[in-house]
């Protein structure tokens, strides 16, 4: 039988208030819940439409599988049930994660949720201290939506912060207004791309897209303790590009997204997942578009390669190890997965690296 954990211990409790935008994260604590015989009880909660797990410790990681199915607010019907990927380490260089976080999921319109556990077909081991579910609301869209030309040579057009609806007032828990540390940080370069998949649904419109965004933006501001949204660029389906972290499209802005490798990169986020699903044309258009354009800022051959230099101790998705300090060969546009032991961006998206990799060379 599946173990599982049990949701909703606590009263859902909103946290950070509203903004403008009507946005807000509200929490389930998931604590006291060891493994059980029995699967949890379907919990209605208040609107959301992405969700995460999220625990005290950034240096411990999920035990076993977590896994969450969500109830449709239009409908009613319930999802399949879906697996939270989880890390423990934070992805922001510039500020320290204030919690361990599996990666936000987006999953549309939703008032209610559930949670299982699950290791081997045994007992799954009890969720890290402080466990609970993050449950982001977007809020109602605000701005225009619309990609303003590229004011520099081979620059692409790009959705502003404000064409989404970024809420510029969003800082990370204990952060005080007008701290500096909350401030842009830049790197010298940006000597390679890194290409990443925001998982959850790919059954999205594109009308959705600036939504999505808040939604992850709030995520990785509220949930992880970061400064900002930890991409710098973000793609949807349709190949809209909208601007990520702030600081400027034309800099090389420091971002939160191939942890280890921060400093010499920037970070492309496609929305929708990848494992199992190609990325659409459009959207290998549009990475190809801003990765060509944002190494050849600095002079890089989108089809070459580049010496990286890392910040921390840690293995990649294939096992290789990287030395904090010493310096390893990337692929000038490589995948969140060659930096880090995660599947991001999916097997179907990391097949088409060689595809985009020619497109931005004939750019």
């Amino acid at each position: 039988m599946a173990n599982a954990a049990a949701v909703g211990v606590a009263q859902a409790a909103e946290s950070q208030g509203k903004t403008p935008a009507g946005s807000s994260t509200h929490h389930l604590s998931l604590q006291g819940g060891e493994a059980t015989e029995d699967l949890p009880n379907e919990h209605s909660t208040k609107p959301f439409s992405l969700l995460g797990v999220s625990w005290d410790n950034p240096d411990t990681e999920l035990p076993g599988t977590v896994e969450v199915r969500t109830r449709d607010a239009r409908t009613g019907s319930w999802s399949s049930w879906f697996h939270l990927e989880g890390h423990g380490h934070g992805g922001d260089e510039g500020t320290t994660a204030a919690r361990g976080s599996s990666d936000p999921v987006w999953v549309g319109p939703s008032n209610g949720v559930q949670l299982r556990t699950t290791h081997e077909g045994k007992a799954a081991a009890k969720l890290p201290a402080g466990a609970r579910l993050d449950l982001v609301d977007p809020g109602a869209d605000s701005g225009s939506v619309s990609a303003e030309p590229g004011a520099g040579e081979g620059q692409p057009p790009i959705v502003s912060r404000a064409g989404w609806g970024a809420d510029e007032t969003l800082l990370p828990p204990g952060a005080e207004p007008g701290d500096p540390s909350n401030d842009p940080e830049y790197n010298a370069e940006v000597k390679a791309i890194f290409v990443h998949h925001t998982a959850g649904t790919n059954d999205y419109s594109c009308d959705e897209s600036p939504a999505i965004i808040r939604a992850i933006h709030r995520y990785h501001v509220v949930t992880n303790g970061w400064k900002d949204v930890g991409y710098n660029f973000m793609v949807d389906k349709c190949g809209t590009i909208f601007e990520g972290r702030k600081g400027g499209t034309d800099k090389p802005v420091l971002g939160a997204h191939t942890y280890g490798f921060n400093r010499e990169s920037s970070g492309i986020g496609v929305l929708g997942n990848h494992a199992a699903l190609p990325a659409s044309q459009e959207a290998l258009a549009s990475v190809a578009a801003v990765s060509a354009w944002k190494l050849g800022q600095y002079g890089g051959d989108p089809a070459g390669t580049a010496e990286l230099t890392t910040t921390v101790t840690q293995e990649n998705y294939f096992g290789k190890q990287y030395t904090v300090g010493n310096s390893y060969t990337f692929e000038r546009i490589s995948s969140h997965r060659d930096g880090v032991n995660v599947d991001c961006a999916g097997d179907k998206l990391y097949e088409q690296l060689p595809a985009i990799r020619q497109l931005a060379s004939e750019l």
